[in-house]
């Protein structure tokens, strides 16, 4: 890929294992993820993260949710190096069948982290989802997220794009349906 950083080579590699359908109250989805970037320009990139994923359900209505990783983050920028602990925790209220609302909070790259996320159907078919995200991630994620992760044109203006980390509060609301 020809972007800013010159010729960059790629590698990725994922592995995700979950307790299935047999498991009705207890659910989990243990993951792991390491990416490395050669750069030709700039210095190299690695990001491992390992990370379990667990609901509990409590009730009909009620879950509890948590998640607990490590995060190993090189890039060779200043502030976007990350070595340690990742971990959230909330809670999915499901009233009733065509209703619901989670909540999360947790500790990522040394700072607190945030998500709300609230669903309604209103047919079979279609659905209003309202979300608010309160993350810290770096100019570079945050900028092949709002480039539909598109490689970028060396050709573009593309210097303010670093490693370095950035807190992201978004709000979305959306309406999806046939």
């Amino acid at each position: 890929v020809n972007t800013i950083f010159g010729n960059t080579l790629g590698h990725e590699g994922s592995l995700s294992v979950n307790s299935g359908r047999r498991f009705t109250k207890l659910n989990w989805n243990a993951s792991f993820v390491y990416w490395t970037e050669e750069r030709e320009v700039s210095s190299d990139f690695s990001s491992k993260i390992g990370r379990l994923d667990m609901s509990y359900q409590v009730s009909r209505e009620f879950a509890v949710l948590g998640s607990v990783g490590y995060q190993n983050r090189k890039s060779g920028g200043t502030f976007g190096d990350f070595d340690g602990f990742i971990w959230d925790a909330g809670f999915r209220y499901a009233p009733g069948p065509r209703t619901s609302l989670s909540f999360r909070y947790g500790n990522q790259y040394q700072g607190d982290t945030f998500s709300l996320n609230a669903q309604y159907k209103l047919t079979a078919k279609s659905t209003i989802s309202l979300a608010y995200t309160d993350v810290l991630q770096t100019f570079q994620s945050l900028a092949l997220e709002d480039n539909g992760g598109s490689p970028f044109n060396s050709t573009q203006e593309s210097s303010f794009i670093s490693g370095d980390l950035t807190r992201r509060k978004r709000w979305s609301l959306s309406i999806r349906g046939e």
